[in-house]
């Protein structure tokens, strides 16, 4: 999949401001990933951090990129997620958007719209995973709960 993700604008500049450099909770929340990743063979890459995200990589096996996981700075947990995008230009594109809703449900993998276009919809799929749970079997199972949905999905794209 080619990953294509939009990351949040603050449109609220005001609001509360997050410090762009570590905080104590932060390096402990990269250190819970990077040991879960090095117990999978996983490696994680392009970090990212800013107002909105406390972190954000990218995973791959073997060079080859899988997802990606995230999480704001407030949320309790973080999202492994892909990012797709459906053209909305295919005669039997509701059927296919349909399917790919029932293919995702039935993983409890959440859809959310990332971007629409006149001719596109780029369509974020996430599995949530509360901090308190995360380790390396439930990181294990949630990406693979998520590519086995993405080989479903692949030939609705």
């Amino acid at each position: 999949m080619n990953r294509r993700f939009n990351f949040p604008e603050d449109k609220f500049k005001n609001r509360i401001k997050k410090p762009f450099k570590e905080t104590p909770i932060q390096r402990k929340n990269i250190r819970l990933l990077e040991d879960c990743a090095r117990k999978l063979n996983l490696e994680l890459n392009n970090f990212k951090s800013d107002d909105n995200l406390e972190l954000y990589f990218g995973i791959s096996r073997n060079g080859s990129d899988i997802c990606y996981v995230y999480k704001g700075w407030d949320d309790p947990g973080f999202r492994i997620a892909e990012l797709i995008e459906l053209d909305k230009r295919t005669p039997d594109f509701k059927e296919r958007f349909y399917e790919i809703f029932r293919i995702c449900s039935i993983r409890l993998i959440t859809m959310g719209l990332q971007k629409q276009g006149k001719e596109s919809l780029s369509i974020v799929l996430e599995i949530g995973i509360y901090k308190s749970g995360f380790n390396a079997k439930v990181f294990k199972e949630a990406i693979e709960e998520l590519e086995g949905a993405l080989v479903k999905i692949a030939p609705l794209l």
